[in-house]
């Protein structure tokens, strides 16, 4: 063997002895469970945590699931330990982070300042077309009225009257009530419970009766006047009779 050939066989050698050593480092990475590498971007954080209690055996991640996963994590880091990574992916959250030995304890610490939207809908309880104008009552469970508002047209939409009310994210139970000149007063109930990631919440339907008018005159001779109830209507291209509304012998 000359030299020239002597050469070309050593270089390939060195070149493979690094390479073994690459890998070996490499798995010696990635057998070691108490340390991690992050990159995230807008996932939720109950699912970086769920990572990472899967990943580890020797630490016990506890956490609420629906309290965080409307919250997001977007992070990338190299080479944490599990108790430093849990600390990154929870910095800037409104969560608290308690580690006792082996325990990874993650509160949710609610924001108090964030609000919720409920909306909701007012109709004729027969022809189901919207009633524009009504009064809504946002009632608490002590009967404090806390807001009140009047129910609008949506989008153009005539057969549609609906209302909003802004509200704490909090378990909460509310009434609303619904007023309007014409109708008999009437109100739904809504208990607010887990918001996770949603920003509103649909109120149950509110169906309006309307009143019947009674009117005594005095020159006539006590005259009384009943409203007759209707006997039919057009909802859209259909003709709706009520069945109710017909003397049948």
């Amino acid at each position: 063997m000359n030299k020239h050939s002597y050469l070309i066989t050593l270089v390939p050698l060195r070149l493979l002895f690094l390479l073994v050593l690459s890998l070996m480092v490499v798995s010696m990475q990635g057998q070691d469970e108490n340390v991690v590498s992050l990159d995230y971007k807008k996932a939720p954080l109950s699912k970086t945590l769920d990572t990472l209690r899967t990943y580890t055996k020797d630490y016990n991640i506890t956490f609420v699931h629906n309290d965080i996963e409307h919250l997001q994590v977007t992070l990338r880091a190299i080479n944490q330990t599990i108790p430093d990574a849990v600390e990154l992916i929870c910095k800037g959250q409104p969560v608290k982070v308690k580690i006792k030995g082996k325990d990874i304890i993650v509160k949710y610490l609610p924001d108090r300042d964030r609000t919720i939207a409920l909306w909701g809908h007012v109709r004729d309880s027969f022809t189901k077309h919207g009633i524009l104008g009504a009064k809504i009552s946002l009632i608490n469970e002590d009967g404090v009225v806390l807001d009140t508002t009047r129910t609008w047209q949506p989008n153009n939409d005539r057969d549609d009257a609906v209302y909003r009310f802004e509200v704490p994210v909090a378990p909460r139970k509310y009434r609303f009530l619904a007023e309007h000149p014409d109708y008999d007063s009437t109100s739904v109930e809504y208990s607010l419970r887990h918001v996770a990631r949603n920003d509103f919440f649909d109120v149950p339907h509110t169906f309006m009766q309307k009143k019947t008018l009674q009117l005594n005159g005095g020159d006539l001779g006590e005259v009384v006047v009943k409203a007759t109830k209707v006997q039919m209507v057009y909802r859209g291209d259909t003709l709706v009779y009520n069945a109710d509304a017909f003397n049948v012998p």
